[in-house]
């Protein structure tokens, strides 16, 4: 004789239960990996990548026990899924950064430049003589390839100096509404230049140390 077992109200919503912790958790990932500096574009990817395979495998877990398939064809259904979805994500993703990170797309980068020299404390430039030691350049960050300007400061290694620099970019980000800014701190520049045979200078930009990294905004 077979005997059925009732099916509780525990067994019947697990999937939305644990779908939803996912997509939250992704979310979650997203906002803490997006605001953090990442040297690598491994490590860039990483995050983003992960964030969204959580997201796509929750979304599946809530469709799959809406329409309540079994467990093994549920687990199956979301792991196919999350993989499948993640890989295209992980090729788009690469093939947007590659081309979209680096040019000043919209224009704010000079007025950033500016307002971090005004601080008065950045020293000038071993690369480009007579100008202050601070780069700007456009990337996407995160999950949703969010538009973030990075501000590099070389020189500045002392923390009153660092607020000043980043007091006067925060003054000129609320003012003018400029996307999200990530400010890094280097020790300093490490350029050296080397003169070739035909007498031709040629400058090299090697390893330079992070000492601190604030994003704003």
């Amino acid at each position: 004789m077979n005997v059925q077992m009732p099916v509780t109200r525990r067994t019947k919503i697990w999937p939305e239960i644990i779908g939803l912790s996912l997509a939250i958790g992704s979310l979650v990932l997203n906002h803490i990996s997006e605001r953090r500096y990442f040297a690598s574009t491994h490590e860039v990817m990483f995050f983003p990548v992960m964030s969204f395979g959580l997201l796509v495998g929750g979304l599946a877990l809530l469709l799959g026990g809406a329409i309540r398939r079994t467990p093994t064809k549920l687990i199956l259904f979301c792991f196919a899924i999350s993989i499948g979805t993640s890989t295209c994500y992980a090729v788009l993703y690469a093939g947007i950064i590659s081309v979209q990170t680096g040019a000043d797309r919209f224009g704010e980068c000079a007025g950033l430049d500016q307002a971090a020299a005004n601080s008065g404390v950045i020293p000038d430039s071993r690369v480009h003589p007579g100008s202050p030691a601070v780069g700007c350049a456009v990337e996407r960050r995160g999950l949703f390839l969010s538009y973030y300007n990075e501000i590099d400061i070389y020189g500045v290694t002392d923390s009153s100096s660092q607020a000043k620099v980043l007091a006067s970019l925060a003054v000129h980000r609320d003012s003018l509404h400029t996307k999200p800014l990530m400010v890094v701190f280097y020790e300093q520049e490490n350029w050296t230049v080397t003169t070739s045979r035909n007498g031709t200078r040629i400058g090299k930009r090697g390893p330079e140390k992070i000492v601190r990294v604030v994003p704003i905004g």
